[in-house]
């Protein structure tokens, strides 16, 4: 979904790659410049791209256990930021 122009990806678009990994973000001549990468396993990339490449942005590595209390670890550029935890 999003924006072409000369066949290729321009402008403000979401555009999901086969394997799950989904990128919401600004293109240009195809190429993703700004936006956010989420890999099939929920971590994900913000920031800016450059060459198609991750530049300049942030890192989140989601990791959620379960057991009789769910606790949710999230992980910005290698370091724990945040723990959730809630009782059922």
């Amino acid at each position: 979904m999003g924006e072409f122009k000369d066949g290729r990806k321009e402008g403000k678009g979401v555009y999901y790659f086969s394997e799950g990994t989904v990128f919401e973000g600004t293109w240009h001549n195809d190429f993703k410049v700004e936006g956010e990468l989420t890999l099939f396993n929920g971590d994900s990339f913000l920031g800016i791209f450059r060459n198609n490449e991750r530049f300049e942005g942030m890192t989140v590595k989601m990791q959620v256990y379960t057991s009789t209390e769910m606790v949710m670890f999230i992980r910005v550029n290698g370091k724990k930021t945040l723990k959730m935890a809630g009782g059922s």
